[in-house]
């Protein structure tokens, strides 16, 4: 076996072996074309092997056909990965498939032979690579990214240098051309290979390393499998055995060698990104040992911005009380402060739809100039790109990480270079995304904690409830009593006043007394299909009972279109009350006005609907620092409250899946927001 035989094998297993490979990573079109494109030349350099070995005639014939159609096979793939289209792309690929499929038949009559059928096919073949590649070369032109020019002339320069050098099979006498050509073909479509699963022209520390890789373990598996033959000697019995033998070795050694040589050939040509693997490994053990979401950020931020492979970089987190996403940490230029679907609505909604991380150059892409381009891209979809390359801009950032838990967006991480145009290669991108999702992590195991936290308080209160309700209550019954028993009328003016004073109080410690039982004790709602406009309705009524609120002005703005929520309505309607007669309170006497609204809103936590409820009014507001503690137990701001009311108003939303919050500021009044998830099957009206 000569050289040209040996070369020619190797490219038709290399060949095979990536059509294999991308057809188990995906079937879509771009990947399909190509599969076909490396099955038709493994079949070119499989047929040249055999005929080169054995002269066969048939052998002969595969390889002039298989051959003759390889043109329409680059043609297919490479209008589809350069999106090369318009009015003459459509007739020139019905050309070059039916001048190929003539051409080929040719293999089936004793023509083929000739060398007029030869230098037919070979000028058809030239002919049709260069008009191609002539195509992939204007669509690179006409490309608005630097990048995209840089990779379609690539590939297009790439493919002719190896178009070129497989001319050298035509050569008979010399070895040495062919062979060139065989391995430049392998190269050029495990080059190409590696630029369409990463959709961007690898850049050379990719190459290098993932070349050092494979030829390493190539070299492996051959110094194993000699070292056997030497060991056990040819022949069928002992080739099976090696090669057995050889595979088990090689399965066990893969993975650490692997690992092994891209280590080595990263650290050896490419410091800076050996360095950023360096920092993420050490990185990843220091945030799993907290649950402190702020340890956790700035840790993952320092470690980052420190590595010298970025200068921006910044964490926004979801907001409690809003849909949307606040700053939380950042390094570098302050980014916004806020991401959130009125103030950045396109980007807002790419990051909670797709769930996945946003690259910049991706959104460029779309906006590329040219005719061809526009075509495939609507004006409405322009203006979404516009928008969400402005928030990058503004970030400062050329990759978006989205904190995902579940099917949940709990943040995002924006990382940018401003040293560079380019963004972050693949490797580096899947490297900080380990990071961003240790974040998430994070963030899930301390809202998990803080719900710990909270079920073992309520259940310490559970155990007191008891205890209280007979420690405490038995005596105010009995002072009650007391009091009670004695004759006002024998008393002066003053001891009457006192005694009074201690029936009121004894009454309001035991009010106290039951609201904390309430509070402590399990709250299991009935859930029902349940229509907020009627519980709202309802609970109005009640309100009007109140003589307090005769200067309260009360407005109602219902969704007439409002799913139906799984609720307990008799628990809803307690919460509204006390929202509506805290209002009132805040009120203290003056004229006030009160706004009960709901809506369906979308937010970044759920794939479905959240019906709301937001209850607001314009009195004096709330301080920031009692804002914080406002759903506390035990914690007011009334001379005589218990501090429970609002506490079991979150309790009460919580056991119904839903959540509760507040939006206020001194002097600016107060809005309370109940949100409840969206059944799948949800019904609109109805009685609550």
């Amino acid at each position: 076996m000569d050289l040209r035989q040996s070369s020619a094998l190797l490219a038709a297993f290399v060949t095979l072996a990536v059509a294999i490979s991308i057809l188990l990573r995906d079937r879509r079109r771009v990947y399909v074309r190509f599969a076909l494109l490396a099955l038709n030349l493994c079949a070119w350099h499989a047929s040249c092997f055999f005929f080169r070995y054995f002269g066969d005639t048939p052998w002969h014939q595969l390889r002039f056909a298989s051959g003759v159609l390889i043109p329409s096979s680059i043609l297919g793939l490479f209008s589809a990965l350069a999106n090369v289209r318009g009015a003459i792309v459509n007739p020139l690929k019905r050309t070059v498939i039916i001048a190929g499929l003539l051409i080929a038949a040719l293999a089936l009559t004793p023509y083929f032979s000739n060398p007029w059928a030869d230098a037919l096919a070979a000028t058809y073949a030239t002919a049709a690579m260069f008009v191609t590649f002539q195509l992939v070369w204007q669509r690179a032109r006409l490309a608005a990214q630097r990048e995209d020019q840089v990779r379609l002339r690539s590939i297009a320069l790439g493919g002719s240098l190896a178009a070129i050098s497989g001319a050298g099979e035509a050569f008979q006498a010399n070895v040495y051309l062919p062979t060139i050509g065989n391995v430049t073909i392998a190269v050029y479509m495990y080059f190409l290979y590696q630029t369409i699963i990463t959709y961007r022209l690898i850049d050379l520390a990719e190459l290098i390393a993932k070349a050092a890789v494979l030829g390493a373990l190539t070299l492996l598996l051959g110094a194993i499998y000699q070292l056997m033959v030497m060991w056990i000697g040819t022949g069928t019995g002992p080739f099976i055995f090696s090669t057995l033998i050889t595979s088990f070795v090689i399965l066990i050694l893969y993975d650490q060698a692997r690992s092994w040589i891209e280590e080595r050939t990263i650290r050896l040509l490419f410091r800076e990104r050996f360095e950023l693997r360096e920092t993420v490994n050490q990185l990843l053990p220091k945030m799993r040992g907290t649950i402190d979401v702020p340890t956790i950020i700035n840790a993952a931020l320092d470690a980052l911005h420190d590595s010298r492979k970025l200068t921006h970089a910044s964490v926004h987190l979801l907001r409690e009380n809003e849909p949307g996403f606040a700053l939380v940490a950042y390094r570098g230029p302050k980014p916004p402060q806020v991401i959130d679907a009125e103030s950045h609505g396109a980007f807002y909604g790419e990051i909670t739809r797709h769930k996945r991380p946003l690259l910049k150059e991706n959104y460029e892409r779309k906006l590329a100039p040219d005719p061809e381009s526009a075509q495939l891209v609507s004006e409405s979809e322009r203006a979404r790109s516009n928008e969400v390359l402005k928030t990058f801009g503004e970030l400062g950032s050329s990759v978006v990480l989205p904190l995902v838990s579940g099917e949940q967006v709990l943040g995002l991480m924006s990382l940018g270079d401003a040293r560079f145009a380019l963004g972050f290669p693949a490797d580096e991108i899947a490297l900080l995304y380990e990071v961003a999702d240790q974040i998430a992590i994070g963030v899930e195991n301390s809202e998990e904690s803080e719900r710990i936290r909270e079920r073992d308080r309520l259940a310490a209160l559970g155990e007191m409830s008891a205890g209280l309700a007979h420690e405490i209550r038995n005596p105010l019954g009995a002072i009650k009593g007391a009091a009670q028993v004695l004759e006002p009328q024998r008393f002066p003016e003053e001891t009457r006043e006192l005694l009074s004073v201690i029936v009121e109080e004894v009454e309001r410690l035991n009010g106290v007394v039951s609201q904390f039982l309430e509070y402590a004790r399990p709250m299991k709602p009935a859930l029902v299909a349940t229509d907020l406009n009627s519980v709202v309705q309802r609970t109005l009524t009640l309100l009007s009972e109140e003589k307090r609120v005769e200067k309260v002005e009360v407005k109602v703005h219902l969704d007439d279109r409002l799913p139906r929520v799984m609720a307990d309505a008799d628990q809803l309607r307690q919460v509204l009350l006390n929202l509506l007669l805290n209002a009132v309170d805040a009120f203290a006497g003056e004229p006030g006005k009160i706004d009960l609204t709901t809506r369906v809103v979308q937010t970044a936590r759920r794939t479905a609907d959240l019906v709301e409820l937001r209850v607001r009014d314009n009195g004096p507001g709330i301080d920031a620092e009692n804002l914080k503690r406002i759903f506390v137990p035990f914690f007011t701001t009334k001379q005589h409250g218990t501090g429970l009311g609002l506490a079991i108003c979150h309790r009460i939303m919580t056991g119904h899946g839903g959540r509760i919050d507040v939006l206020s500021r001194p002097g600016g009044g107060a809005t309370f927001i109940l949100r409840f998830p969206v059944p799948l099957v949800s019904s609109v009206g109805g009685a609550a």
